[in-house]
């Protein structure tokens, strides 16, 4: 019985999930979220994140995610929307926006090849590197749309960078060729396991309960560490 009724919880909780024009929005008060930092097999550093609150800027409703205790970041807070029309993923800020006023980060129906960014100085670019539907996230079963973006700079310091972000759990990994934090070298974050809508996906080792009284309440980036979601970010 007890079976019986996760099931259900599940049935009901993903049919909620779809009911936006069959898109899963990954962006939703009360997630949580495990990464793993990782420069080699035996260097890596866990930390965590959860969506707190939503706010309104600039009249559009975005969500406010924290981080909490990243290797060189510290505890720092990331605003996302989604646009439910074009599936497009803003930040409320940065030095290019697009026609919305925003910083564009990526998008799920973007083509392939798709450049964005090109009004910074000429050592930055942003484009969608790839786009596919995935079956095999955490095991679920369930298609989710998955797209890549390539960062790519260079100047006071080479780098390029890569972020996958997917339906229903958002930012999912970081890549970056250089610049780790502990030998210098490259290092990268991805998901280890998320609580959605209250259904957990792979591997939750923290309390969730627990998250708001670790986090403080102040949040800053404490380093000019590479931010894929601020690129404004001095390197």
């Amino acid at each position: 019985m007890q079976k019986l009724i996760l099931i259900l919880v599940f049935v009901i909780s993903f049919q909620t999930l779809q009911a936006q024009n069959g898109f899963i929005n990954p962006f939703k008060i009360g997630n949580y979220y495990e990464y793993l930092y990782k420069e080699s097999e035996f260097l890596e550093y866990r930390f965590k994140a959860k969506i707190t609150k939503d706010t309104i800027i600039n009249g559009k409703k975005f969500y406010t995610m924290n981080f909490y205790d990243e290797p060189g970041m510290g505890n720092y807070s990331v605003n996302f929307r989604l646009d439910t029309t074009t599936l497009n993923i803003y930040g409320p800020g940065g030095l290019c926006p697009d026609s919305t006023g925003f910083n564009l980060l990526g998008g799920f129906r973007l083509p392939v090849g798709y450049t964005w960014d090109s009004c910074r100085p000429g050592y930055f670019r942003s484009k969608i590197a790839d786009t596919a539907t995935d079956y095999d996230i955490f095991n679920t079963g369930i298609p989710l749309k998955v797209f890549s973006r390539l960062d790519t700079m260079a100047g006071a310091v080479d780098g390029i960078y890569k972020t996958y972000f997917t339906e229903m759990f958002g930012y999912f990994y970081f890549f970056s060729d250089h610049g780790g934090i502990f030998e210098g070298q490259g290092y990268q974050k991805f998901l280890k396991g998320a609580v959605i809508n209250g259904v957990t996906y792979g591997e939750i080792l923290s309390d969730i309960n627990q998250i708001s009284n670790e986090i403080p309440s102040g949040y800053e980036l404490k380093q000019n560490y590479p931010n894929p979601f601020n690129p404004s970010t001095v390197i």
